[in-house]
């Protein structure tokens, strides 16, 4: 095995590579030594360099044609050397580096068409930066970002291509999305310290997962019309309203459980086709007979899958 490298100064006058860049050294402090690098051909690749407090060293860089990812770089607080990056492939991957600011890539954010976007377990208090871009060819995701308490900056996304995932940001109180319409494959919304959530213009998403977000008291949908696979909403134990005025049909399954403040399901009345099979257990506030009439209107309509439901309220729904 080789010596760590302790410095770049070796690479200067470097100007091009053809093919990606991957560096990964424990003594590295900065990047001095790339400075005159302007374009890298494939990924740009920064992994396991702890004691990397910048990416000082590549503020001439230009163009980077695979994207950027930044892995296990426990010391590196901004990438601001970033800036004058103009085109980065449609990818910023963040894991595990504790960058606390995007807005100096303001400008990178506005010039690129994106493929991918994923923050995690960064130190992030918003997404400032990002304002710009309004579609995403394959998945925005951030998980683990424990102070993200503010994404305004993507409020502006009206598609997203492949996965939207928002997961386990403790203290992101408000998921706001106003003009999202549509998001191809699923969108996954889970231990979050939500007490809102708002995707009114969102219509149509392959499968639909909520759960874990203990302040949420209202999950309301009101353009969605079509999910194609799956709705799964569970362990939301304040959540008191769920409405999807619009939902008419699911292509795969419904799940709903341990959903303990829930008392109806007054919110599925337009739904007409369900695809897969009906799970409704262990909401300890929601009458089964609420469960029951949901399954027997969809076995009406002509629906033949497999039900479960228990361990919710036994009662006789009141006086309806």
């Amino acid at each position: 095995m080789g010596e760590a490298v302790e410095d770049l100064g070796g690479f200067s006058g470097l100007e091009t590579i053809g093919g990606g860049l991957t560096i990964e050294s424990e003594p590295l402090t900065d990047l001095r030594g790339l400075d005159g690098l302007q374009s890298v051909g494939g990924r740009l690749r920064i992994h396991n360099c702890p004691e990397l407090t910048s990416l000082d060293g590549l503020e001439g860089l230009l163009s980077v044609a695979g994207g950027a990812f930044v892995n296990q770089c426990w010391n590196l607080t901004e990438i601001c050397a970033l800036s004058n990056v103009t085109d980065i492939g449609g990818y910023l991957y963040l894991r595990m580096t504790p960058v606390a600011d995007l807005s100096c890539l303001q400008g990178l954010a506005a010039t690129s068409t994106w493929e991918s976007i994923r923050m995690e377990h960064t130190a992030l208090t918003s997404l400032a930066g990002l304002e710009s871009i309004e579609t995403v060819q394959d998945s925005m995701e951030f998980q683990g970002n424990a102070q993200l308490t503010d994404i305004d900056a993507i409020s502006g996304v009206i598609w997203v291509g492949g996965v939207l995932r928002i997961d386990h940001n403790p203290n992101l109180a408000v998921i706001s999305l106003p003009v999202l319409q549509s998001v191809d494959r699923f969108v996954t919304i889970t231990g979050n310290g939500l007490t809102t959530l708002d995707l009114p213009s969102l219509a149509q998403v392959e499968d639909l997962t909520i759960a874990y977000n203990d302040p949420l008291q209202s999950v309301v949908l009101p353009a969605l019309e079509e999910i194609e696979d799956t709705l799964f909403i569970s362990s939301q134990p304040a959540m008191t309203e769920m409405d999807f005025p619009a939902l008419s049909s699911i292509g795969k399954d419904l799940a709903l459980f341990f959903n303990d403040s829930l008392t109806n399901l007054d919110g599925l009345t337009a739904l007409e086709f369900l695809g897969g099979d009906l799970w409704v257990g262990s909401n300890h506030s929601l009458p089964t007979c609420e469960a029951t009439d949901l399954r027997d209107r969809l076995m009406a309509g002509g629906w033949s899958g497999a039900s479960n439901i228990g361990g919710n309220l036994t009662d006789s729904c009141g006086s309806k």
